[in-house]
């Protein structure tokens, strides 16, 4: 990284002029080559490096710190859910979970012979819940909201600043002057691309987990379960008709 400085500033600076100029400012000045100092360094100083590489605002605008932008968007939560269910017929309970998912929008993710996850909109979570809860005895119920706002902000100020950089990078590589110069510019330009692909991986799993909740249901027979808790039915399907309801505990 040092290197590629080091011939930029040995050529008179005219690169890295031409990288870093900003409106109404024809030649680059020392904060500015300090600035673009920081952006080669990308990802070797965390998410300081990318916040100092973020684009200069205009002159007018004031700059903003981050627990502002957040204070006024909605918040980012992601839902999760853990039963525990007895029921008299696991089979049965485990296709009618899948169904459920999916007269939701939702999917089913995953499934063994007495454990399924599912995954429904957030904005269903809370019916998604109501509804497992009429398919047999729970005995173990943990919910949890988990606020990523922060974590997610985060992550697009780093990809907006990596992909800023990416650019003036770009730029730079047109402007070099020869095959050493170019070829340590390619090098730092295939590193902020692979860090920009890195980011964009989880935002988007981040995005996913807070727009479909994750549920995940273990079934248990009621021949296993204490006796306190055996269902009384005799027949999955008497479930259907609420009389589950009149003799649980």
């Amino acid at each position: 990284m040092q290197r590629i400085l080091t011939l930029l500033m040995l050529t008179g600076g005219t690169l890295l002029a031409g990288c870093i100029q900003t409106a109404g400012r024809p030649e680059a000045q020392p904060a500015d080559m300090r600035l673009a100092a920081e952006e080669m360094s990308l990802g070797r100083g965390g998410s300081r490096a990318y916040a100092m590489a973020e684009a200069p605002a205009p002159a007018e605008a004031e700059p903003q710190e981050v627990p502002h932008l957040t204070a006024v968007q909605p918040r980012k939560v992601i839902y999760t859910g853990a039963f525990r269910v007895v029921v008299p017929d696991v089979e049965h309970a485990l296709a009618a979970t899948k169904d459920l998912s999916e007269q939701m929008d939702g999917y089913m993710q995953q499934m063994t012979s007495a454990r399924i996850v599912i995954r429904v909109p957030a904005e269903k979570f809370n019916q998604a819940v109501d509804e497992l809860g009429k398919l047999g005895t729970v005995v173990d119920k943990n919910i949890a909201a988990r606020d990523v706002t922060e974590q997610y902000v985060d992550l697009e100020i780093r990809l907006d600043n990596a992909k800023v950089l990416r650019e003036k990078l770009i730029a730079l590589l047109d402007r070099a002057k020869t095959v050493k110069e170019a070829l340590e510019v390619e090098r730092e330009l295939a590193r902020v691309r692979t860090e920009i692909e890195r980011l964009e991986g989880q935002l988007n799993s981040l995005s996913s987990q807070i727009a479909y909740a994750t549920i995940t249901v273990h079934f248990s027979p009621t021949e296993q379960a204490p006796e306190e808790l055996k269902v009384r039915l005799p027949f999955w399907w008497l479930y259907e008709l609420g009389l589950n309801n009149l003799v649980r505990f």
